[in-house]
């Protein structure tokens, strides 16, 4: 049976048993993560559900100061005897670090290392899940209105990867500050989910700010990032790995277009067809091995996302939307959620569809 969830839509696979749900052992995973508070329930009854809140860092109240998950703990443990065909995950976030994205920031850092632990827990021939995230800026919080006209003088090295489009951040807030540093293993520009670290790690690489200029280019650090160039001896040495499924999700309140005005036009070179023939490429040419997601905004397909000006609006992506549904699995929601723990719920039946389709090379 087909079901349209968050604008796109989605048929369950037949002999898998839903996995919203993912069960009490979600908990110890995602605590060997990060340290939790609350209270756990002693056991989880087999007909039932609970809710529990886990504030992990500084307060809970959903903001910049803490970090509050909220679990479904019930007894959808039974994933059925479905064949996973994919051992590892990498996983590539795109994060548009413009002015109006600091609330929408908060929400992933919110609901990421619950996402990746139930990876680990639902798909049972996954080992392990890399992170890498990247922003949609060249030369940020540089200074310099349009990157398309290149590197400010004398701002920064320029020739750094902590300035060139596509690379794996390493610092938070896109390397306002070159100096800081999110602890990751020297010489690694990714995160491991199953780190004792991860937590930290991610919410400090994931907060890119919003220092960014006015010409996004989400699907041109997304293709960059999988570039030989960046790839092979570059900036993202060794992230991409044959065994593993590519999931990527972009979250953006504005479009990626080059054409579209007031000043200063730019956005990323190409439409939508050439980004997807990019993605395809650095997987070998299996686009099977690929999961897309998606948080992006407007009307009419997201209800009330339709106010770029306002708090909570966020402007329609078309191309953005083509480029992400035009891989077989995806999913695709809205960026102006109140939070993003049920994207993650349904984005993780497409997450297992991916590896189940998964061709092995």
């Amino acid at each position: 049976m087909a079901a349209t969830l968050g604008g796109s839509t989605f048929t369950p696979t037949s002999n898998r048993a839903s996995i919203a749900s993912i069960g009490l052992s979600i908990v110890t995973a995602f605590c060997t993560a990060m340290a939790c508070g609350g209270d756990t329930p002693d056991e989880a009854d087999s007909g039932g559900s609970a809710e529990t809140g886990l504030n992990s860092v500084g307060g809970g109240d959903g903001g910049s100061d803490g970090l509050t998950i909220k679990l479904d703990i019930g007894a959808a443990s039974d994933l059925g005897q479905s064949d996973y065909n994919c051992d590892a995950v990498d996983f590539l976030f795109v994060i548009d670090n413009s002015s109006s994205m600091a609330r929408e920031q908060m929400r992933l850092i919110e609901s990421t290392p619950e996402f990746t632990a139930s990876i680990l827990t639902a798909l049972p021939n996954v080992s392990d899940v890399r992170v890498g995230v990247v922003d949609t800026d060249s030369y940020p919080a540089l200074g310099a209105d349009n990157p398309l006209d290149g590197c400010p003088e004398g701002r920064a090295d320029c020739e750094s990867c902590d300035y060139a489009l596509g690379a794996l951040l390493t610092k938070p807030l896109s390397a306002e500050d070159p100096g800081s540093d999110c602890g990751l293993p020297e010489g690694q520009p990714w995160m491991d989910s199953a780190s004792d670290a991860f937590g930290e790690q991610f919410a400090c690489v994931a907060e890119v700010g919003t220092g960014g200029n006015q010409v996004e280019q989400q699907a041109g650090a997304l293709v960059n990032a999988l570039s030989p160039t960046m790839l092979d001896g570059g900036c993202n040495d060794g992230f991409l790995r044959e065994e593993a499924l590519l999931i990527i999700l972009v979250i953006s309140d504005e479009e990626d277009n080059n054409a579209q005005p007031p000043e200063p036009q730019g956005g990323s070179a190409g439409d939508p067809a050439d980004w997807v023939d990019a993605i395809v490429a650095a997987k070998g040419g299996i686009p099977q091995n690929v999961v897309t997601l998606g948080l992006i905004g407007g009307a009419p397909v997201f209800s009330g996302c339709d106010d770029p000006g306002g708090e909570q609006g966020a402007e329609a992506s078309p191309r953005l939307q083509e480029l992400l549904e035009s891989f077989d699995t995806n999913f695709v929601s809205s960026v102006c959620a109140d939070d993003y723990v049920a994207f993650f719920d349904d984005a993780l039946n497409a997450v297992a569809d991916g590896c189940e389709q998964f061709v092995s090379g």
